[in-house]
């Protein structure tokens, strides 16, 4: 998967601390999973995981 380095991986977590929107943070979260060379199914699968227990960090 492709994605353009438009902010770092540290400035787009920082973002998303900074989130109240949930669409949203999940979406940064997603980004920096993928900026960290996550494919897709991977990253599908953190998410998941952490859905289901309550959790969703990068």
């Amino acid at each position: 998967m492709y994605v353009a380095k438009h902010l770092s991986s540290e400035e787009l977590r920082e973002l998303a601390k900074q989130q109240t929107q949930a669409k949203l943070l999940l979406r940064l979260q997603a980004v920096v999973l993928a900026q960290e060379e996550r494919t897709a199914p991977e990253i599908a699968k953190i998410f998941s995981d952490n859905l289901t227990h309550g959790r969703i960090n990068t």
